[in-house]
Formats: structure tokens, sequence, C-alpha cells
């Protein structure tokens, strides 16, 4: 099913959108999509970026243009936004610096036509009248009747003299945004881990459980009330030794685990004073932006999963969801219910 991207040949203040614009900027987003899903994350971002120029493009960098050029928050450079970058003005010199790397001018003033399936820009055809034609494979088209039907766009027509006068594709849902907040001691930890560690069935069902949360794109925080030697000498080496540390640590969302506080740009573990001062009115702040995503959530689409209580005073003023974890670490129970969260709010 085609979907045509249209790049009208007026003019103004003597200046023409470049016939060649549109199938530049498909070669250049096809340059960074290493696995042709339509879509480019961050070890594909590093891994061409960092071959060019590791000096320059490095893990804080790339994080900071990851974020700006990421505009529906899902830890993904869409096609759809790559193109709505290279068609603005570059509002900080880490997107300029990106631009002169992929040498994309903005006189590129092209349509952002809205792939609305997740796969790749497949080929360009010229059309008529400076139309560029993005085509779906013929064996795509017949073997997978949604992403046919999902790439069915209604063109508007735009009455304007300005460069670039596009049509404009209707836009898909953008898609929920899912925090899960964990406390550590007597949640994830039973009292026997902190000595011997996360072993046997409850391990492995643990790893289970954070297997569906990725899955879902759910995003999740730690937040411990604990002194910071804690966190550094036994809390991060348990999560690593286990294998749980990729619930709070992800190169595909730009994750590390460490402390929000040390790295404000990849952390994802809160403790100390600010914590102990109650965790509600923190929450509050996490789900407001003060996070390594830049991100807000809706409370909605939070769930803070702690033992205690008093843990949760304060919440009828944040109204995020809360499940109470009534023995000593997660039982069965307390596992499906935070992976049908995660799993309802991704669907």
């Amino acid at each position: 099913l085609p979907i045509s991207i249209h790049a009208h040949s007026a003019t103004t203040a003597g200046t023409m959108a470049k016939p060649d614009a549109p199938s530049k900027i498909v070669a250049e987003f096809c340059k960074f999509d290493k696995n042709r899903d339509g879509c480019i994350d961050r070890a594909e971002l590093k891994a061409v970026l960092q071959d060019l120029n590791p000096s320059v493009w490095t893990d804080r960098r790339l994080s900071r243009l990851l974020n700006m050029l990421d505009r529906n928050r899902d830890g993904r450079i869409q096609y759809q936004e790559f193109v709505r970058w290279a068609c603005n003005p570059d509002s900080s010199p880490d997107l300029e610096a990106f631009r002169r790397v992929v040498q994309i001018s903005q006189e590129a003033h092209v349509a952002p036509g809205l792939l609305t399936s997740s796969r790749r820009p497949s080929r360009l055809s010229k059309a008529s009248a400076g139309a560029v034609v993005v085509e779906k494979p013929a064996a795509i088209a017949e073997t997978d009747d949604k992403v046919v039907a999902a790439a069915r766009v209604e063109e508007v027509s735009q009455q304007s003299q300005d460069v670039g006068t596009v049509a404009v594709a209707a836009h898909s849902p953008k898609p929920l945004h899912c925090l899960l907040v964990f406390d550590f001691d007597s949640t994830l930890t039973i009292d026997k881990d902190e000595a011997f560690g996360f072993s046997g069935a409850r391990l492995t069902r643990l790893l289970e459980m954070a297997a569906q949360i990725n899955a879902s794109k759910a995003r999740c925080v730690l937040v411990t009330a604990q002194f910071p030697f804690a966190t550094q000498e036994k809390t991060i080496p348990l999560l690593n030794k286990s294998g749980l540390s990729g619930m709070f640590a992800s190169e595909a969302l730009g994750t590390r685990l460490c402390l929000y506080r040390d790295d404000t740009e990849r952390g994802t573990i809160y403790n100390g004073a600010e914590v102990m001062m109650g965790k509600m009115g923190l929450i509050q702040k996490i789900i407001s932006g003060l996070n390594c995503w830049n991100m807000t959530f809706e409370p909605e689409n939070v769930l803070f999963i702690d033992d205690s209580d008093s843990n949760f005073k304060g919440n009828e003023r944040v109204g995020v969801r809360i499940h109470k974890v009534n023995q000593d670490g997660m039982t069965e129970e307390d596992m499906s219910a935070v992976e049908a969260f995660a799993r309802e709010r991704s669907a």
C-alpha cells in the first residue's frame, strides 16, 4: 500500500526544496536502522556514531540526543520522528552535530509521512509532480493484513504557500508509558537474600517477571530507604549477580544500575534522605519528570510495590496504583499482579 509524501514546488524567499531530499533522508535513516525494523534504538545509534568519533559521541551525549529525537518517549527513534527532526531547525548543539554527521540540509522540507507500521521504508519511486511514494513490499502486503490496514492513511490537503506544504497523515495513538516503582528490602528480597544472594525457584520466578516487564516496555525504578553505602556495597552487586539488574538497566532505554543523583541521565535508583523523608513525595517528583528519561507519567500508569503501609501515606494526593507485599518477599501472586499491570498498559 503506497504512502505518498508530497513535496510541493512552491518557493519562499527564493529557496526551493531539494528534489532528492526524501530519498536522502530515507537512506540516512537506513544507515542507522541495522535490523530494518523501522526504528533506531540506542544500540544502533551508538554503533554508528561511536564508530565515527567515540570521543565526541560519548554515552552521555548519546543519551541527550536520543531524548531530543525520541518524541513519543518509547526509547527509540521512529522513522517519522527522524523525518520531523530533519525538516525542522535544530534546537541544540547536539542536534547540529548530528545533522553534520548525516549531512541532511535544513532546506530538505519533506512531509513527515507516517509509516504506521513498524517496518522500515523499503523502496522509493519517483512519481509525477515531485511526489515521492514509499511503497510496502508486496510480500508484506500479502501476508500481513494488519500491517496493510495500519498503513492506510488519510491525506489532508493544507492550503499554504510555505515551502514544503505537505500532506499530513493521521497519527497512531501514542503508547501508554508504564512505570513500576519497586522497594528493595522485603519486597524484591527476603531476609536471607542479603546474606546468601537470590537463589533457587524464587530467583527463577523473579527473572521470569523481569523478562515479562522488559517485554512490555515498562520502565522500572528502585526506591529504597537505604543509606548510600548499603546500596553501593550490597544492593547493586546483589542485583548484578542475580541477573535482576536488567529491570533497572537497559541499553535500549539508555539506563544503567546506578543512583539517579550520580547520573541524572541514566540512573534508576533513588535512596538516602530523600527517600527516608517520604516515598510518596519522591514518587510524585519522579512521575513529574525527575527521572533519567525526562518523562512524565500519568498516575494511573504507575504501580508502586512495597511491603509497608507507612510508605503509601500521601498517595491520596499523588494517586498512583499501589500493591502491598504482605509477607517477606514477593510471592507468585505479587509477581503475577505486577506482570498483569505492565502487560495491560502496553497493549
